[in-house]
């Protein structure tokens, strides 16, 4: 059921992006009764970096009139290309883009929506980092849904033209209403979706009352009980004694811990500032190198505010640790030093680890290391 549930989403995720890409590539033929969809809009330009087209007078569409009864919803099986329903006309069918049986259906025509929205976090599960709206009754009886889905509330994920647009929706986390021009809107039917697949094309937004995501930003008193100092170990001579092997492991396996209390994962954001604290906080036992990768790992930056994603530093074996053998040190011609060991494991693998030591300041810190199973 997991693999099961995995190749579903990674489906969704592809035919999306199979979806925008088709949609974007469409080119107008006057002899042929299909019309570019998306026409004006290109990918969202604060993610692509390009300046923006402004649509002119001349390429703004309307809604064409109706040649059927108004009625939102279709027959996925039945449709063509160039039916109309509720003012829009049918522009291009794809099929099998969202799994067997799956019918992406593109419509074409200027419609005026109004409802509200969410603009999700950018580590949400789907759709990150994208707007979702949600139209009110009389919008969503002016929009195309296959018969089968009659009855379940609409929502769809808006593409945008303008960043700036996109801009007036508040940061991540925020939710709010506003009223919409689209021009385009794909309409998605598949046995199974994850997340929002149907999709609009935003022309213009007026009328955004934005509502900011709950303050859920950890506290600098909380942040200071996490974060204890790493145990340090001091620059002494490192020999293969049992003694001194001992002495290190002890340290490796303190780190390891320290790292994993003070970056538990709390559901909590963190600002600029308190992320550079944790920084710093990693180089107490870390390479500034190493305490810069760690960083981006465990407390990956983030659009809307930066999170503690847990503090599994991959020193330790994933799990519990009968006995340890083949330990060793091994002196580099750069002056660092590497630390091998074997951890043999409860049950069928036994792991090692082979970590750089080296000396700054006086004492020893973690550069590189590996942990690898056999």
């Amino acid at each position: 059921m997991r693999t099961r549930n995995r190749n579903v989403r990674l489906i969704t995720v592809v035919a999306a992006v199979l979806l925008l890409a088709a949609l974007g590539s469409m080119s107008l033929n006057q002899n042929e009764a299909t019309k570019p969809v998306f026409a004006d809009v290109e990918p969202d330009a604060q993610n692509s970096g390009a300046s923006p087209k402004v649509p002119t007078a001349a390429s703004v569409r309307t809604a064409e009139p109706s040649l059927a009864p108004v009625s939102m919803h279709y027959d996925p099986s039945a449709i063509k290309v160039g039916d109309h329903l509720t003012g829009l006309k049918l522009i291009k069918i794809e099929s099998g883009t969202y799994g067997k049986g799956s019918i992406v259906s593109v419509w074409d025509g200027e419609l005026q929506l109004s409802g509200t929205y969410e603009y999700l976090y950018q580590e949400a599960a789907y759709n990150s980092g994208q707007v979702i709206f949600i139209p009110d009754a009389a919008s969503a009886a002016k929009l195309p849904q296959p018969k089968a889905f009659e009855g379940q509330s609409m929502r769809f994920v808006l593409h945008f033209t303008k960043a700036e647009d996109k801009q007036k929706f508040g940061p991540p986390g925020s939710m709010g209403s506003a009223a919409l021009i689209i021009t385009s809107y794909a309409s998605v039917y598949a046995g199974i979706l994850e997340g929002t697949s149907d999709i609009a094309a935003v022309q213009t937004v007026s009328d955004v009352q934005v509502t900011l995501p709950p303050i859920t930003q950890i506290s600098n008193s909380e942040l200071d009980g996490a974060l204890k100092d790493f145990p340090v170990l001091k620059q002494l001579e490192l020999t293969s004694d049992i003694e001194t092997l001992r002495k290190v492991q002890d340290w490796i396996y303190n780190v390891d811990h320290s790292l994993l209390i003070g970056l538990a994962h709390s559901g909590k954001r963190i600002s600029v500032d308190q992320r550079e604290r944790i920084r710093i906080w990693l180089s107490q036992a870390f390479t500034d190198q190493k305490a810069f990768q760690l960083l981006d790992i465990l407390v990956p930056a983030s659009e809307g505010g930066n999170i503690m994603g847990g503090g599994l530093s991959g020193l330790r074996a994933s799990s519990e640790v009968r006995e340890l053998k083949d330990q060793k040190f091994v002196n580099e011609k750069d002056g660092t030093v590497t630390y091998k060991v074997t951890y043999v494991l409860h049950g069928t693998q036994d792991a090692y680890l082979n970590c750089q030591l080296v000396p700054v300041d006086s004492q020893w810190k973690i550069g590189v290391y590996t942990i690898g199973y056999y």
